[in-house]
């Protein structure tokens, strides 16, 4: 089904979604929770944080055979290992480092953080997310460990406050419609609001946003203008790390993911990647590279600041 569908068009490929979902098939396999989050979409977008839990803890659960088959044969998929693999990675790059300042944009619930934590306390983190609910959901807590809420697309325009939600207030929290019109008032009942600062980051990093991100020729916009909002806030010797999926995505997961889930991601090369920091002076990068798990299909653009 990969090859056969690889050159569709995506009106085809969403033909195609309209045509199986009319079958009956979706209504069947929705009982593994793995396909459920897939199809289903539960928070309104695909790849939320249940969706990673399912990936890390890639197990046999459900509540019968089938449904525990159908989830274990999603979390074991390319793209599953491909995710553990970079999470892996960067538990492995925060241990590597003497101390410092860390933020994850697109954090979820923050996976990696959370594991060098439970074995070291030298750096200190910061998990931005745009989802209230993910942040509802963590059970792990660390005065290392803060997390917030920020909207990357205002990142991009150059919006650079962020919410930290009060713990007992977070059940309140609606972060979309308290920050507008007359509600902003009441803002410091339930947030904190801060600002991210220029220089303030030792390592910045996201994994898994930039596949849903466009890349535009107008370097205000679109996944340059993010990387570069990311890269200015780095300290001198910072580094960022920006993930992509790579077009080495076994075709059969691409067909599931699009034909079967209609989820679409954006899957770019090592050139593409790299004109994430098109925008950058050159004369402010010490060094620039392109990194990948263990698999290739999960890459990471590696940006050293002067």
């Amino acid at each position: 089904m990969g090859a056969l569908t690889i050159d569709f068009s995506k009106k085809e490929k969403k033909e195609l979604f309209e045509y199986i979902s009319s079958t009956g098939l979706h209504e069947t396999i929705k009982k593994s929770d793995f396909f459920y989050h897939s199809i289903f979409k539960p928070r309104g977008y695909a790849g939320d944080a249940a969706m990673m839990a399912l990936i890390y803890r890639n197990t046999y659960e459900g509540s019968d055979t089938f449904s525990k088959l159908l989830n274990r044969i999603g979390t074991e998929c390319a793209a599953g290992i491909a995710i553990r693999n970079r999470k892996d990675l960067m538990c492995n790059i925060l241990k590597e480092m003497k101390g410092g300042k860390v933020m994850s944009l697109a954090a979820g619930s923050a996976r990696e953080m959370q594991e060098y934590l439970e074995e070291k306390n030298e750096l200190e983190f910061l998990a931005l997310d745009h989802d209230i609910q993910t942040l509802r959901e963590v059970e792990f807590q660390s005065p290392k460990l803060t997390y917030g809420i920020i909207n990357a697309f205002h990142l991009i325009k150059g919006k650079n406050n962020y919410l930290i939600p009060k713990q007992n207030k977070l059940e309140k929290c609606d972060p979309r419609a308290d920050a507008k019109g007359i509600k902003k008032i009441l803002l410091p009942l339930k947030y904190k609001t801060k600002k991210l600062a220029p220089n303030s980051f030792d390592l910045i990093y996201s994994q898994g946003l930039f596949d849903y991100i466009d890349t535009f020729l107008d370097d205000k916009k679109g996944t340059i203008a993010l990387t570069h909002r990311l890269f200015d806030l780095l300290k001198p010797n910072g580094r960022l790390l920006i993930g992509n999926i790579s077009p080495l995505m076994p075709k059969g997961v691409v067909w599931s993911m699009e034909c079967l889930f209609d989820w679409y991601l954006i899957y770019r090369t090592k050139e593409e990647v790299m004109d994430f920091a098109s925008s950058i002076p050159r004369h402010q990068i010490a060094s620039i590279s392109v990194i990948a798990e263990e698999t290739g299909v999960n890459w990471f653009l590696d940006i050293r600041k002067k």
